[in-house]
């Protein structure tokens, strides 16, 4: 099985700056806490609290259901103080793109790439998108955490032993609305504390970010969208830009790999 990456050319070029040290193409994570204030995943949290509950006698009004899930004013979650970065991949039948514009759409062998992730401890999983399913998996966890939960008005606290913050980026990171099923997005993970943490300035606000290096040896093919054959200048100084850096294009390059 491969995995897609879609990256704007600048990003591929980017990536490629430190390639011939490093022989490795570097790509760049999101704090995906900043997508959107409504996290899909958690209404399904929510949900399966409810359900668990429900199951268990316990009134709403006493419950957890309705506990905060971020730091107050903050966009991050409670427990350990971490940035969780993703980056997204799409299987091989996916169409999807982002956008007419000219891009790359670089394919990873999954079983390389899932070596590479263990070697380094990143997480590389497939997003969920059947949603009863999440809750029954969900409610099923909550069998074991709930109690480790404390929640009131002014204060949440966990058990030592507890893996309720978990199941919150489980829920963040994992589950997806099953109207994009088929995107059959896969995601990489990675964890940092925001001293850890890179920053920039874009869009009139401070982002936080971070890279990871892909070993080229991951790499099987790389296609110049949306039709590199109508393309010419862009493709041949794809083609100059790629040798220049090391790699050689026959071998992976859409068009010229026989």
């Amino acid at each position: 099985m491969v995995l897609n990456y879609y990256t704007p050319i600048k990003t591929f070029w980017e990536g490629l700056q430190s390639v011939r040290e490093t022989g490795a193409f570097r790509i760049p994570f999101r704090d995906i806490l900043l997508d959107s204030p409504e996290v899909y995943g958690f209404s399904i949290l929510r949900k399966a609290i409810l359900t668990y509950e429900r199951e268990h006698g316990i009134s709403e009004e006493e419950g957890k259901s309705r506990m905060p899930f971020y730091r107050q004013f903050q966009r991050r979650l409670i427990g350990p103080e971490l940035i969780p970065f993703v980056s997204s991949l799409y299987e091989e039948e996916t169409e999807y793109n982002i956008g007419d514009f000219p891009h790359l759409v670089l394919t990873f062998d999954y079983q390389r790439l899932a070596e590479h992730c263990l070697s380094e401890n990143v997480f590389l999983f497939r997003c969920k998108y059947e949603e009863e399913a999440s809750i029954a998996s969900l409610k099923q966890s909550l069998e074991r955490e709930y109690d480790k939960v404390f929640f009131d008005a002014e204060n949440t606290g966990f058990a030592p032993d507890s893996r309720f913050v978990s199941l919150l980026y489980n829920a963040l990171l994992e589950i997806r609305p099953k109207k994009e099923t088929p995107h059959k997005e896969w995601r990489l993970a990675l964890f940092k504390t925001p001293e850890e943490a890179n920053y920039l300035w874009e869009k009139q606000t401070i982002l936080p970010i971070t890279t990871w290096d892909i070993p080229l040896s991951c790499l099987v093919r790389i296609e110049l969208k949306p039709d590199y054959r109508e393309m010419p200048e862009l493709y041949t100084a794809l083609i100059g830009w790629m040798k220049h850096c090391g790699l050689v294009p026959e071998q992976i390059l859409t068009g010229l790999v026989e």
